[in-house]
């Protein structure tokens, strides 16, 4: 279960795989082979915290739409 804070969250089960794929990416692939950088140490934490906070932010904004839709779906409220 997650959090609502992002220092004490956790990524969900489901979000692993796109998790590490998303950091493997923004923190070796595009810094390395697609602008030609490599990271200090300081670097590295900087950006994994910062990767983390959008990956959190991202997942948050996608629960929340799946909730809207989900109101949305619902046929209950419905004007007959």
């Amino acid at each position: 279960m997650t959090q609502t804070s992002w220092t004490t969250w956790a990524v969900p089960a489901e979000y692993v795989q796109t998790y590490l794929f998303v950091m493997f990416m923004s923190m070796y692939i595009l810094p390395k082979y697609i602008f030609g950088l490599s990271f200090t140490t300081l670097g590295w934490l900087i950006n994994l915290l910062w990767f983390d906070f959008v990956f959190y932010i991202w997942y948050k904004m996608k629960i929340t739409i799946e909730k809207i839709k989900r109101k949305d779906d619902d046929e209950s409220n419905r004007m007959e």
